[in-house]
């Protein structure tokens, strides 16, 4: 209660660029988290519900990253700033002012906040790879290895998303009886069995990538026809993209 009583205030204070909070400019969409009521002459008491607060402020700065004026991208960066005054480890609201800050070119700014967001619990990697919001980042160094930190968090091996290279030729030698000594077999991928059922809903997917030359092992294929509903192009552009 104590850690509320002064991180509440800060959040309000934090949408006056005076730094007061003005009861009667409060923002019409924070109506249901916020009431005004009046004691005497100027004095006002607010009643403040934290988690209304917190998801109107996060839902307002939502609908404003739609937005390609810059004004609405710098308000929905501050709605997001705020929501984090109330919790800082919030990977979600962490994650959107990455976007923000994508949006408007701040890239070290972004990947900043991207990388806070997968430290505090943030796991939907497909999202983040194919997310418009990050085009202004998606080509950087930082953004690949936060890519390849969180398939790792996640259980993808991003080696196994690549089409598999062709297998060395044995190696033979000469000797009065020649012995040809093959390379070892490597060893199977060890997956749960819920990835069973996957193979009768995506059976014709899985041959089609296997006609287009993608060789990697038919259980992460299946995970990422799977996780892309069954499209054979976006799992082929995805696993084009780790092969670059």
């Amino acid at each position: 209660m104590a850690a509320l009583q002064e991180k509440v205030p800060q959040c309000l204070s934090s949408l006056f660029h005076s730094g007061k909070i003005i009861p009667s400019h409060i923002p019409a969409f924070l109506k249901d988290a916020v009431n005004m009521k009046y004691v005497q002459d100027n004095t006002v008491d607010l009643d403040i519900d934290i988690h209304k607060l917190f998801d109107s402020l996060h839902t307002r700065a939502l609908q404003l990253l739609d937005s390609v004026d810059m004004r609405d991208l710098e308000q929905a960066r501050e709605y997001l700033e705020a929501t984090l005054t109330l919790i800082p480890d919030h990977f979600t609201a962490l994650y959107n002012l990455a976007c923000a800050e994508s949006l408007m070119g701040n890239v070290n700014n972004a990947l900043y906040y991207l990388e806070k967001a997968i430290d505090n619990g943030y796991r939907n990697l497909s999202h983040m790879i194919q997310d418009a919001d990050f085009q202004n980042i998606r080509d950087t160094e930082a953004f690949q290895i936060l890519t390849a930190r969180l398939a790792s968090l996640t259980e993808y091996e991003l080696s196994s998303f690549m089409p598999s290279q062709p297998e060395p030729e044995p190696i033979v030698e000469t000797i009065p009886e020649p012995v040809v000594i093959p390379e070892p077999e490597p060893k199977p991928v060890e997956l749960s069995a819920s990835i069973l059922p996957l193979k009768d809903n995506f059976g014709e997917e899985l041959h089609l990538l296997s006609e287009m030359g993608f060789t990697a092992d038919p259980d992460v294929l299946l995970l990422l026809l799977d996780q892309y509903d069954g499209s054979v192009d976006d799992v082929a552009q995805f696993l084009l993209g780790f092969s670059q």
